[in-house]
């Protein structure tokens, strides 16, 4: 009898039910976990580099005041403290958050699963959407960068709140108190990412303890009640000093509008299932959306109807009201950078807990109760999700595994932070200028990539790298900046070294002439701004911009002024002679690297780091006119012909040239693929009705070609060079400047002035 009973319950639904969700979830944890081993990489990536780096190798003490810092648009001092613990275990190898953030995941999943399992008292097929969800490798943002763990620690702590909030039937007691009070006194130290949280889950924690009918009646209080309720009195005390001094940074557009927030809003929905959500997102969003308010509305019902199960409603209502809040908050910061803002691979995590909520938000014991039919189709999605997730994170995975085995096999080899950068620096953050101080700490620390054995570095070379130089409009002075800080001008015909302009200062960016030639700009990587007079006896005009360098500038002659780019992907409009700020727009996501005047117009085009796209836009105005996309890299330069068509070159290798078929659109006239790598810079000279476009890769050619023709282009520099940095012409096309990465400096006859 003992016998028959005992295989009854290993047959049991419940049994069976409960072996297929664990089995699952520890076999997605240990895919997680394996991925993360084999694919990960000790190299930090994006705000890490300027955030982070310092901190490791001990250039900057990790004070209350370092943590407390705003860096961009937020405070983290939860996320740093987390960060220089991990990199402080694992001995400077940084993978250690890498896989704390795999951990995190894997243990929101389960605290989900048990969630789910305190509702029904049975585990059920459809707890698969937890595991399946939160662990695919098509999360491979958060599995493989550190700066993501802000995002592993919010998913883990918001899953926390909903197992505390499903295992308690009678609220607040024991240490499900505790444990939401803790998370509440923790998400204003996230950031910007648990700060719309907050208010929904503290108005929680205060009704729960100050009911009426919460069953705590009487001077004895349980210590988890004083725990939670002083948690959630701190907390609201922490985001009153996290607002003091804040300051949006002016890259940060207030207010895009109302349907790109809701737009963006609606992708962050969409991506919460994956990647299937995220191609399909109109209709993903649509569907979230309408689950979002059938869920409230049965938890709202059942609250008024069962006071049984109000403690239970009441939390999950609260972590809904929060979710939705986050949404909004991530429709809002991120609605300025355009279409597919919100589809961000990160934002999977956090919006992968939606889906999650929804489906506890129907186990709740009561009517109505969700149709068989609906969690069959949630599990299905969520097993696409997975599936297209392992093959979509392990192609990414692959290839940026390529990317930083060649960058560290050349690290340890010996090459220098500027070779480093120079190849990679687009792989690993938006600011080449971040990753060259960073490589050099931690070079100086042996940690990440530079961990012993290491060779010797190379040879420093002989001269600077030259990063900008350009010829005066009659063609007569050339002058050209260098990253030891220099600006040089001589005679276009002489070879010596010219007259000195500029010798201190931070690595020269970008440099300009005005149209009539009699002024000079340029702008250096310690935040300087500087214009003179070329030619008289006056004293340069001089501006300290911060941090938020001027990487990209273009003088334009009607109207008359200067455009300048910064690395935080905000332009601006300047007064030539006083550098002061006349417009401001932010067009891209990310360092603007290029800038050109659309002759005839009084248009401006802006290119750089993003979705390969540039814009053209008015000055005088300040308003948007268009935006082409196409490139599918960084936009590095951007010219225009005689005839007024725009030419762009990108690192994917080409160079496209443009025209306008109707007002307001830009569209492609040709395509030229001609470099056996990126092209690294660009120019345009007359001496042909079309003109010549003159472009320069790291293959180390320098290639001419007319924009009208099919023809192959002319070889002016062959292929198996020095990468070329910089590139310059005279209007005539006669004269042609060349800088490579070695530092030097060639000066070669251009394309002429052949028809």
């Amino acid at each position: 009898m003992v016998t028959v009973l005992s295989l009854a319950r290993m047959d049991s639904p419940d049994r069976r039910n409960r072996i297929l969700v664990w089995s699952t979830w520890g076999a997605m944890s240990l895919l997680a976990l394996g991925f993360v081993l084999r694919y990960g990489h000790g190299v930090p990536a994006y705000d890490e580099w300027s955030i982070m780096v310092p901190a490791y190798t001990g250039h900057e003490r990790p004070t209350a005041r370092w943590l407390w810092r705003q860096d961009d648009e937020y405070r983290h001092p939860l996320f740093k403290a987390g960060m220089l613990l991990l990199a402080r275990l694992d001995g400077g190898r940084l993978r250690a958050p890498l896989v704390f953030n795999a951990a995190a995941l894997a243990l929101a999943a389960g605290l989900l699963l048990r969630a789910a399992r305190a509702l029904r008292g049975t585990p059920s097929p459809g707890d698969l959407v937890f595991p399946l969800l939160l662990l695919h490798w098509g999360q491979d943002e958060t599995l493989l960068l550190n700066y993501t763990t802000v995002h592993a620690q919010y998913t883990l702590m918001l899953a926390a709140c909903l197992w505390a909030a499903c295992r308690q039937p009678r609220w607040p007691a024991g240490s499900g108190a505790a444990l939401v009070g803790a998370v509440t006194l923790l998400l204003p130290l996230e950031g910007g990412l648990g700060f719309p949280d907050l208010l929904p889950l503290v108005a929680w924690v205060l009704w729960g303890a100050f009911r009426p009918t919460g069953g705590l009646r009487g001077p004895r209080r349980p210590a988890g009640w004083w725990a939670a309720v002083m948690a959630s009195c701190g907390s609201l005390v922490l985001a009153g000093f996290y607002l003091m001094g804040y300051r949006l940074p002016p890259a940060i557009p207030v207010y895009p509008g109302l349907t790109a927030i809701l737009r963006t809003a609606g992708e962050y929905l969409a991506a919460g299932l994956g990647r299937e959500g995220a191609e399909a997102w109109p209709i993903a969003a649509a569907v979230i959306m309408t689950a979002m308010v059938a869920s409230s509305i049965r938890l709202t019902a059942l609250w008024r109807s069962d006071p049984s199960t109000r403690s239970r409603t009441a939390g999950l209502l609260a972590i809904g009201a929060s979710l939705a809040a986050h949404a909004l908050v991530v429709g809002w910061g991120r609605a300025g950078g355009g279409p597919g803002a919100g589809l961000t691979t990160r934002y999977m995590t956090t919006a992968a807990l939606i889906p999650c909520w929804i489906w506890l938000a129907w186990q709740v014991p009561g009517r109505p109760q969700a149709p068989r039919l609906a969690g069959a189709i949630l599990v299905l999605v969520a097993c696409t999700s997975a599936v297209l997730g392992l093959r979509s994170g392990l192609r990414l995975a692959m290839a940026r595994d390529e990317v930083l085995t060649a960058m560290e096999h050349e690290a340890q080899g010996g090459a220098t932070s500027l070779e480093l950068a120079f190849r990679y620096w687009p792989h690993l953050a938006y600011d080449e200028a971040a990753v060259v101080r960073g490589l050099e700490l931690l070079r100086g620390a042996q940690m990440g990539p530079f961990r012993p054995p290491l060779a010797p570095p190379h040879p420093t070379p002989p001269h600077p790298v030259i990063r900008a130089m350009a010829f005066s409009p009659d063609g007569q002075a050339f002058a050209w900046g260098d990253d030891a800080g220099s600006v040089r001008l001589r005679s276009a015909v002489s070879q010596g070294p010219g007259k000195i302009l500029a010798s201190r200062g931070g690595r020269i960016a970008a440099l300009g002439w005005s149209p009539d030639g009699t002024r000079l700009a340029w702008s250096d990587w310690s935040g300087h701004l500087v214009t003179t007079a070329v030619g008289f006896l006056t004293r340069p005009v001089k501006v300290s911009i911060g941090t938020d360098v001027a990487t990209a500038l273009c003088w334009c002659r009607s109207p008359a002024g200067l455009a300048v780019g910064r690395a935080s992907g905000l332009v601006e409009w300047r007064d030539g002679a006083t550098l002061r700020v006349l417009h401001t727009m932010v067009l891209h996501q990310g360092e603007v690297r290029a800038i050109a005047w659309l002759p005839g117009s009084g248009l401006l085009l802006t290119g750089g780091w993003g979705d390969g796209s540039f814009a053209a836009w008015n000055p005088a105005t300040g308003r948007l006119v268009a935006r082409a996309a196409g490139h599918r890299g960084i936009v590095s330069g951007l010219a225009a012909t005689p005839w007024g068509w725009p030419v762009s070159a990108s690192w994917d290798g080409t160079v496209r040239v443009w025209w306008s078929p109707t007002p307001g659109t830009l569209a492609v006239r040709g395509i030229f693929s001609e470099h056996a790598g990126p092209v690294s810079a660009l120019a345009v000279a007359g001496g042909s009705r079309a003109g010549w476009i003159l472009s320069g890769g790291w293959d180390g050619a320098v290639i001419a070609r007319l924009p009208d023709s099919a023809a192959q282009g002319r070889t002016l520099v062959p292929v198996g060079g020095d990468p070329v940095t910089a590139l310059a012409c005279t209007p005539d096309g006669r004269t042609l400047a060349v800088g490579t990465r070695s530092g030097a400096l060639r000066v070669l006859q251009g394309p002429g002035d052949t028809d």
